[in-house]
């Protein structure tokens, strides 16, 4: 992946091709990524190029199963890629064309992450378009494959069935599951679904008592959406909503529970949210602007019984500086 950064193709090329060459004795389960890489870097570099770098790395041409696999991966990709873009342009129909074209590849390529992946950017269309059931049924699969191969994408997909069933309602919802899955929807997972349906309606209710400036009943809704989030492990959703609780409380010039919340949306994204870590540091160099250093790392000592490491608060004094410009 770094040489593919920096656009070293044939690099790139000759270490993918070794590594297929090693999982096709040693590590079947990797494969399907394998072939997915390659399939990659044939778009980028073409038939001739491609074909030359495998014979020079593996000794034998290019053929047979494993072709035909690389070759469908590349097109996978690009229909995806396609769906995207029709998607992006508000070309729904031409979108879910390319996105059932990708879905089809990846499936029979047992590439269960990018068939996940696309079955549920296809369910996203579909609620766009306010077709609900189908997009039920598109999430309803993509669950099915991840509760067999990609255990990290299932807590986006119980958020994805939690919002349709507060759609189409409970009967419409099990009976939909019966048909895709062909048993009913029980146990741990409808609990899951169930308490995430409610975990949004409260989130929701507190936005709403929030632009009304009800900050009590905001206070009581973000609760009760951040406890069932974090119950659930959807941390994307936990840290939104105990962010979103922090801001209201800036609002109330309630600066210490302010912290309180942006340091727990820290802990949250640092573990699970990457992309959302530089938004925290504004959010706390804010509160630092508001308290000054003294009583800010006083609080931060009190709330983890650790001081703020210094590289952190370097990151959050020099967000507190930015906010004063």
């Amino acid at each position: 992946m770094v040489l593919e950064t920096q656009e070293n193709w044939t690099q790139a090329l000759e270490n993918y091709i070794q590594a297929l060459g090693i999982d096709l004795e040693n590590n079947e389960d990797f494969i399907p990524y394998d072939i997915q890489d390659l399939g990659r870097i044939l778009k980028q570099v073409g038939t001739e190029q491609f074909e030359s770098t495998w014979q020079q790395v593996i000794g034998e041409p290019c053929e047979g199963e494993i072709r035909e696999a690389i070759w469908a991966a590349r097109d996978a990709e690009e229909y995806y890629q396609l769906g995207t873009t029709a998607q992006e342009q508000q070309q729904y129909d031409e979108a879910k064309t390319y996105y059932q074209k990708a879905w089809e590849i990846f499936q029979s390529l047992g590439n269960w992450r990018r068939a996940s992946a696309t079955i549920s950017d296809w369910g996203k269309v579909l609620e766009v378009q306010e077709n609900w059931t189908e997009a039920l049924e598109s999430y309803i699969r993509a669950l099915a494959i991840d509760l067999e191969n990609n255990e990290d994408f299932i807590s986006s997909d119980i958020q994805d069935l939690g919002r349709m069933l507060k759609q189409v309602g409970t009967e419409q919802f099990e009976s939909t599951w019966q048909q895709v899955i062909g048993e009913p929807c029980e146990g741990e997972i409808r609990e899951a679904i169930w308490a995430t349906r409610d975990a949004e309606e409260y989130y929701h209710l507190g936005t709403t008592a929030q632009e009304q400036q009800q900050y009590e009943e905001a206070e009581t809704h973000y609760q009760k959406a951040w406890e069932i989030f974090q119950s659930l492990g959807n941390w994307r959703q936990a840290s939104a909503t105990i962010t979103d609780w922090g801001k209201m409380l800036e609002t109330q010039e309630n600066w210490t529970e302010a912290l309180e919340n942006y340091m727990q949306a820290l802990a949250i994204d640092l573990e699970n949210n990457e992309e959302w870590i530089s938004s925290d540091i504004q959010d706390l160099g804010r509160i630092l602007k508001q308290l000054g250093e003294r009583q800010f790392k006083s609080l931060w000592l009190q709330i983890t019984d650790e001081e703020c490491s210094e590289k952190l608060y370097q990151a959050i004094q020099a967000a507190s500086q930015e906010n004063q410009e």
